[in-house]
């Protein structure tokens, strides 16, 4: 008495059709047969004159086959570093689209760009991938709470050849003011083998999230049933054990002592954390007022390039 087989969504997997789509580039990026390609990346000016407020995002890629993950980050006016970035949204085996709660949403600073940075694997032919993002915008005036992700990461590891067990830990210990912790995530390679969250505070820990079987083919974000709230003096221990023993039939080369890196064949030890955040009206008021003025400051020099610039250069 099998259950009956599962109906996969053609499309968008969102409760409606997006508000907006946004693709990775206009044309489609051509991925060789083979070798080796390093992460790449492609920003987009989505033109956003005011603050967008998004409630829903999924990211499809344009073809499954090579599209190892895609992650779309917001770059803020201003910003030129990775530190900078926000993340939006992302697309990894196992993972649905992102759709908040009442009252919360991810925001897009206006004048923002999307960088959208691509993992492609070569399958032993040519190919060619036009990922893109949906995405779903509110009204501010329905917000109560801001949605950021957290990050977690140890990149300064080293796996010994042929070990089981080895351990490599990091820990959250930065959390805004007022946070309420939504979900968590955790990411490694081939050679992950489980992954434990842990809250201590005064003197007491207790474990709020036990993956014992971690599968990089199935990659979940796991949402807490009631999101929790933290306070000053916790902090959150993520403990990961990685396998790079023979025993491991997934293992690339149970032979390499192994180090961070993007590709699959090595490794990384990542934690994300999903915190809303008490959403601050006098910053937002004082945001808009800031962009209402900045938009009549364009509008005005538009006009002025309009009238003396007669050649149109």
């Amino acid at each position: 008495q099998l259950p009956r087989p599962q109906r996969f969504a053609d499309g968008w997997q969102l409760s409606r059709q997006p508000d907006r789509v946004i693709a990775m580039q206009d044309k489609p990026f051509n991925v060789p047969a083979e070798g080796v390609i390093p992460y790449k990346y492609f920003v987009v000016d989505p033109g956003f004159e005011e603050d967008k407020w998004v409630t829903a995002a999924e990211v499809i890629p344009g073809n499954r086959s090579v599209v190892h993950h895609a992650i779309v980050f917001i770059r803020p006016p201003r910003s030129g570093t990775l530190n900078g970035f926000g993340w939006l949204t992302a697309f990894v085996p196992g993972q649905g689209a992102m759709q908040l709660e009442s009252g919360q949403a991810r925001r897009i600073p206006a004048g923002s760009k999307l960088i959208f940075q691509m993992h492609y694997t070569p399958v032993g032919t040519e190919q060619e991938d036009q990922t893109c993002v949906g995405l779903e915008f509110t009204d501010v005036k329905k917000i109560t709470q801001e949605v950021i992700t957290l990050v977690a990461a140890n990149r300064r590891f080293e796996l010994q050849p042929f070990v089981d067990g080895q351990v490599v830990e990091s820990t959250l210990q930065r959390i805004p003011g007022g946070a309420t912790l939504l979900a968590m995530s955790p990411h490694m390679h081939l050679r992950g083998k489980s992954f434990r969250f842990v809250l201590h505070r005064d003197q007491q820990q207790e474990t709020m999230l036990d993956i014992p079987n971690y599968d990089f083919n199935w990659q979940h974000v796991y949402k807490l049933r009631e999101p929790r709230k933290l306070v000053d003096g916790e902090q959150i221990q993520c403990i990961a054990h990685f396998d790079n023993s023979e025993d491991n039939l997934v293992n690339p080369n149970p032979s390499a002592t192994v180090h961070w890196g993007d590709q699959t064949w090595e490794e990384m030890m990542i934690a994300f954390f999903e915190v809303a955040i008490p959403l601050d009206r006098s910053r937002t008021e004082r945001a808009e007022n800031s962009q209402q003025e900045t938009a009549s400051r364009q509008r005005r020099a538009r006009k002025l390039i309009q009238r003396f610039d007669r050649n149109g250069d």
